[in-house]
């Protein structure tokens, strides 16, 4: 029974793309600070799993030196981990914007 019923919910979200039309955009459609704002956005969330990956890293590689920087409790330590990466992600997506949205 479980299984036809995510058999049946599986076919209706793929039936979905089947009627939908496709969207033409017109080059003036949208402004040129909604376009670089969607970029950044694309940018902050799409580096945000790297970024996290990364302060993991660095987190774990300061502690096989010796240096724990948080001693605090792990839903706290996560929070920081969390932070340092949304500042590092913004971080790049900031330099994109300035460097010029790879135009």
């Amino acid at each position: 029974m479980k299984k036809g019923v995510l058999l049946l919910c599986i076919l209706a979200i793929l039936s979905t793309t089947l009627y939908a039309e496709p969207l033409e955009y017109t080059q003036d459609e949208f402004p040129q600070w909604a376009i670089e704002l969607r970029r950044g956005e694309t940018i902050f969330f799409g580096s945000l799993p790297l970024t996290f990956l990364a302060s993991t890293l660095m987190y774990d590689a300061s502690l096989s030196f010796g240096m724990d920087p948080w001693t605090t409790d792990d839903t706290t330590k996560t929070l920081y981990l969390l932070g340092s990466a949304a500042a590092f992600s913004l971080t790049i997506a900031i330099i994109d914007n300035i460097m010029g949205n790879g135009e």
